[in-house]
C-alpha cells in the first residue's frame, strides 16, 4: 500500500507526538491543533483520511465532520473519529455526521494502522464502483418511469423469484430503491453469517457495525434522515430519507416493508436451500460410515461364531483323548475343568456377538434418525414454496406412525 496523506485534528499535543511518532514510517501526516485549522488544512492539502478528535474546544468533532461534509472540496474524504467514549449512541451520533469509522481512545498503533488500512481500501473501492453505480441507478429509474410506486413494489417480489443468491437479490433491491432516488445499505442473515451490501459498491466498518447492533431493535429505527427497517433476516438502512416532504417520507415507510417481507422470505428460503444441501452431504457420509460400520460388526459376528464352533470342537476332541487314559478321580475333575473353559469361552464370545448386536440396532436408529430430518428439512422448504405440500406431510409422517421403527432385530 503506498503512503498515505493523513491529517491528525486534535487540540492534544500528546496525541500529536503519539500518532506522529507511529505513523512516521508508513504514512505522511500533518497535525491541526483545533477545529478551525482543521477545516483549512483539510481544504489545503486534501488529505486521503482524517483521524478527528471528538471532544475539542471551540468546534468540536461532530462540527467539523459536518462541515468537512458539506464542502464539496472536502465531501470525499474519509473522516475517522477518536474518542474516550464507545457508546451506541456517540457512534450513531458520529454515523449521522458522516464518519466512516470510529477509534476508542486510548487505542494502539497496530489497531490505528488497521484501520487505516481498512478506511483506505473501503474508499478505493467506493470510488472505483461510485460511476457504475450511478449508471446502474439511472438505467433504473428509467426502466421504472412508467410504473407506479406500488407496481414497483409487486415488480420487485415477482422479479426476485428467479434469484439464485444473496447478492443478486441485494443488487435487485438497490435498483428498486434508486428509482426513489434513495441510497442504502443492507445486512442479510444468511446460514453462513452476516453480509453486507450498499448501493454505494461497499459498506463502511462503522455502518455494518451499526446496522447490526440495531437489527435487534424494533421494526423502524429513525435518526436524523436515515430509518432502519428490521426483518428476521434482513436490515435496510436508508441514508436519505426526504424530511423535507414528510408525506413522501410516510409513504416510503408504508412501501418499503412489503419489499422486505417479500426479501426476507427469499432468504429464508435460500437458507433453507443451503442447510439441506449440508444436510444431504451429511447423510451421504453417514450413510457410507454405516454401511462400512456395519460389514465390519458383520465379519466380527462371524469370526465370533467360528471362534464358539472351534472352542467346542477342541473340547470334543479333548475329551475323547481323556477317557481312555484317566482314573475315575481325575477323570471327572478333568472333564469338569474342561467343560468349565469351553462354557466361558463361548459365553465371551456370545456377550461379544451381543455387542456386535447392539452397535447395530444404535446404527440404525442413527439411519432412522438422519432420514427422519431429511424428510422434516425437505417438507418445511416444501411448505414455504407451497401451502399445498402439507398433504404430502401428513402422509409421509402417517405412514411413519403406520409402520413405525423396531428396535428388537433378530440376529441369528
Amino acid at each position: 500500500m503506498r503512503a498515505l496523506n493523513i491529517l491528525v485534528i486534535d487540540d492534544d499535543p500528546f496525541q500529536h507526538t503519539y500518532i506522529k511518532c507511529a505513523l512516521q514510517n508508513v504514512h505522511h501526516s500533518q497535525i491541526a491543533a483545533n477545529g478551525h485549522d482543521g477545516l483549512a488544512k483539510a481544504q489545503e492539502c486534501n488529505p486521503d483520511i482524517i483521524l478527528l478528535d471528538l471532544e475539542m474546544p471551540g468546534l468540536n468533532g461532530y462540527e467539523v465532520c459536518d462541515q468537512l461534509k458539506q464542502n464539496d472540496i472536502t465531501a470525499h474524504i474519509p473522516v475517522v473519529f477518536m474518542s474516550s467514549h464507545e457508546s451506541l449512541r456517540i457512534r450513531m451520533q458520529a454515523y449521522e455526521m458522516g464518519a466512516d469509522d470510529y477509534m476508542v481512545k486510548p487505542f494502539n498503533t497496530e489497531d490505528m494502522l488497521a484501520k487505516i488500512t481498512v478506511i483506505n481500501k473501503f474508499r478505493s473501492k467506493q470510488d472505483k464502483l461510485l460511476q457504475e453505480a450511478e449508471r446502474a441507478r439511472r438505467a433504473a429509474m428509467a426502466a421504472m418511469s412508467g410504473s407506479s410506486d406500488m407496481g414497483k413494489v409487486a415488480q420487485f417480489s415477482m422479479d426476485i423469484m428467479d434469484i439464485r443468491g444473496y447478492e443478486e437479490l441485494a443488487r435487485k433491491l438497490f435498483s428498486i430503491l434508486s428509482t426513489f432516488a434513495l441510497n442504502s445499505s443492507v445486512m442479510m442473515k444468511t446460514d453462513e453469517g452476516r453480509q453486507f451490501f450498499s448501493s454505494r459498491g461497499t459498506a463502511s466498518p462503522l455502518e455494518c457495525e451499526l446496522i447490526s447492533k440495531l437489527h435487534d431493535e424494533r421494526r423502524f429505527i429513525d435518526f436524523g434522515c436515515r430509518t432502519q427497517i428490521n426483518f428476521p433476516h434482513i436490515s435496510l438502512l436508508i441514508n436519505n430519507m426526504p424530511l423535507d416532504n414528510m408525506e413522501l417520507y410516510g409513504r416510503y415507510k408504508d412501501y418499503f416493508p412489503s419489499l422486505l417481507a417479500a426479501a426476507d422470505a427469499k432468504i429464508s428460503m435460500f437458507n433453507s436451500e443451503h442447510q439441506l444441501v449440508k444436510q444431504y452431504v451429511s447423510s451421504i457420509q453417514s450413510f457410507t460410515e454405516i454401511q462400512t460400520g456395519l460389514a465390519a460388526l458383520a465379519n466380527t459376528i462371524r469370526e465370533d461364531q467360528q471362534r464358539s464352533a472351534g472352542t467346542l470342537g477342541d473340547m470334543q476332541t479333548r475329551l475323547a483323548q481323556l477317557l481312555p487314559s484317566a482314573t475315575d478321580a481325575s477323570r471327572c475333575d478333568r472333564i469338569s475343568q474342561l467343560v468349565g473353559d469351553a462354557v466361558n469361552n463361548a459365553l465371551k464370545f456370545s456377550y461379544s456377538s451381543k455387542q456386535s448386536g447392539s452397535t447395530i440396532i444404535d446404527d440404525l436408529k442413527r439411519l432412522q434418525q438422519l432420514t427422519e430430518e431429511q424428510i422434516q428439512l425437505v417438507d418445511n422448504m416444501l411448505h414455504r414454496q407451497n401451502p399445498d405440500s402439507s398433504d404430502w406431510s401428513e402422509k409421509g409422517n402417517k405412514d411413519k406412525e403406520d409402520e413405525p421403527f423396531n428396535a428388537d432385530i433378530e440376529l441369528f
